[in-house]
């Protein structure tokens, strides 16, 4: 079975009354020397919650003050959120070049389909800054915490309060034709970690 890439931009939105797919986020995990078939830890420094970055274009357009149907109380419990994690630029040419040469014929490669786990092997995070997000997550309390196979997606679940302190924007419900959601209020915001300004998560 052959498995396309995750998009690599996604609309944060909670939509209501069944929490379900609740919510994307990208976590960019910037360049470092990538070459294909490996993974290096890109989180080079301790996770510092007080340093943090915001994700500009993870703001659902209809999150707008005239949709606005005021905040989503504290103790509201959200299910099945998943944090979505995005590929460096190299890795991401990497696997492109893997699903041309799944295709071609006479390439070494030619139908040699990989299962998720081994996509996350090869193109995803690494265990290590897997682990530091995780720990990152149940810090800010976070929980049922887990990963996707193919090493690009965690998925958690807590409560509104909690996430919207995580990613640094309160939750509020917004009706949009007819249809009540939850959304954050604003771009979100994830610590950084690093070396360099391009070593950072």
């Amino acid at each position: 079975m052959q498995h396309r890439r995750s998009p690599r931009a996604v609309t944060i939105g909670i939509y209501s009354p069944v929490f379900l797919v609740l919510c994307l986020f990208t976590w960019s995990l910037w360049a470092v020397p990538f070459s294909y078939g490996q993974t290096s830890d890109l989180v080079r420094a301790r996770v510092d919650v007080t340093q943090r970055v915001m994700l500009s274009g993870h703001h659902p357009s209809w999150a707008v003050a005239s949709n606005d149907a005021g905040a989503v109380p504290d103790d509201v419990a959200l299910g099945r959120l998943t944090l979505v994690l995005a590929r460096t630029p190299q890795r991401e040419t990497a696997f492109e070049h893997l699903l041309e040469d799944q295709q071609m014929l006479g390439s070494a490669n030619y139908h040699h389909w990989l299962r998720p786990v081994e996509i996350g092997r090869q193109f995803g995070a690494s265990s290590h800054d897997v682990a530091a997000i995780k720990n990152w997550l149940e810090s800010q309390g976070l929980h049922g915490v887990s990963v996707a196979n193919a090493g690009n997606r965690i998925h958690f679940t807590g409560a509104a309060s909690a996430v919207g302190s995580a990613f640094g924007a309160p939750l509020r419900y917004y009706r949009v034709k007819g249809e009540q959601r939850i959304s954050i209020s604003s771009d979100p915001q994830i610590p950084k970690a690093g070396v360099s300004r391009r070593n950072r998560i």
